[in-house]
């Protein structure tokens, strides 16, 4: 078994180690690289190869077996018991409102601020505002089944978001209330690329320092009010997945080039 893990933990860091290494296997477990059925090696074996003691590895284990991860047997060892469920997915962009209302429907969300703002530069270009406008600053979490799903950083223009609450943004998704504020939403732009998650993105979606994480931005609008919505989440990898139906497409020039099916 010498080799499966990585085999690191930062000293430096003021997470402590039991709680890196639990992190690390939390990971594997959830994103099903250590499948339900899998057998760990001997704490003795694990603690060499994270070059940690014993007790380290003995309470990272047990930490995985309180949340339902694994099962701990003296003499046997301990066995992985989760099996990974469906996970909510995007299913295109043509069916982005779609999926908005799939992923509300199957998490719960934490609101953690709701502040109305003088946005960074980069935002207020996004959202087309004037250097003296505020938007509406919303920080959230998402829970699928108990777990961090992703971590949200929101802004909206303060004539659409000024009158939310936490309250309501704790019960209803964002682009709901958009809507029943009497705003329309007719496009929607959004890029998605994958980063490291730095030490803030890791302790809220419980993962290990430069775990993969993929970022999603996003912005929403309509032609006579502009941009409604500019969004930022980091989606843990091992819980979100995109996909983009493609199809070949003929243009005038006689080529054929892959493009999304509408």
């Amino acid at each position: 078994m010498t080799g499966l893990f990585s085999g690191h933990v930062d000293t430096k860091s003021p997470t402590p180690l039991y709680h890196q290494i639990f992190l690390d296997f939390k990971h594997r477990i959830i994103s099903g690289s250590l499948a339900d059925g899998f057998k760990f090696p001997s704490e003795g074996k694990l603690a060499k190869e994270f070059d940690v003691s014993r007790i380290t590895i003995k309470r990272a284990l047990n930490e995985l077996a309180q949340q339902g991860l694994v099962e701990r047997h003296r003499g046997s060892g301990t066995v992985v018991t989760y099996v990974a469920s469906n996970l909510p997915n995007n299913d295109g962009f043509t069916a982005l409102m779609d999926s908005l209302r799939k992923i509300a429907a199957t998490t719960t969300v934490e609101v953690l601020s709701v502040d109305l703002v003088k946005p960074p530069p980069s935002i207020a270009q996004h959202l087309a505002l004037p250097n003296s406008q505020y938007a509406q600053q919303i920080h959230r979490k998402r829970y699928y089944q108990n777990d961090p799903f992703s971590y949200v950083l929101s802004y909206s223009p303060e004539k659409v978001g000024k009158s939310w609450t936490k309250e309501e943004l704790s019960k209803k998704p964002v682009y709901q209330l958009i809507e029943e504020g009497g705003f329309t939403t007719e496009w929607a732009r959004q890029t998605i690329s994958c980063e490291a998650a730095n030490p803030f993105i890791a302790q809220n979606l419980m993962l290990p320092e430069d775990a993969p994480v993929l970022k999603l931005r996003r912005l929403l609008g309509n032609e006579t009010d502009g941009p409604l919505h500019y969004i930022e989440v980091w989606y843990r990898s091992d819980m979100y997945q995109f996909t983009m139906e493609m199809g070949l497409s003929d243009f005038k020039n006689q080529r054929h080039l892959w493009s999304s099916v509408e």
